[in-house]
């Protein structure tokens, strides 16, 4: 209902040049270990884009990293009602907070 008031939020579907771009991306990064350092990755529990079971295995093994599962949570956390997203840019901005100037 909200795209058919709001056609400017609507996107398209990607390419199939894009689908494989970052199939292969993925394939890639996969194979190298995460970078040591801060990191908050956010991953909502009705995601029905991508499959999440390989995001909870990555954040599982990345020095420094965090994931934050969000109830109710869709693909795109920071586009979703306040009171989902707002804890999660609360996280992203005490990651922010805690970096040395």
């Amino acid at each position: 209902a909200e795209l058919r008031t709001e056609a400017r939020l609507c996107i398209a579907g990607p390419t199939i040049g894009w689908l494989a771009e970052a199939m292969a991306e993925c394939r890639a990064l996969s194979r190298v270990p995460s970078p040591p350092g801060p990191c908050i990755t956010g991953l909502g529990s009705t995601e029905t884009i991508v499959d999440p079971a390989p995001i909870r295995a990555r954040m599982q093994g990345w020095p420094g990293g965090s994931l934050h599962q969000v109830a109710g949570g869709r693909h795109e956390l920071l586009m979703e009602s306040p009171g989902l997203r707002g804890p999660f840019i609360d996280r992203i901005a005490g990651l922010f907070d805690a970096q040395p100037v």
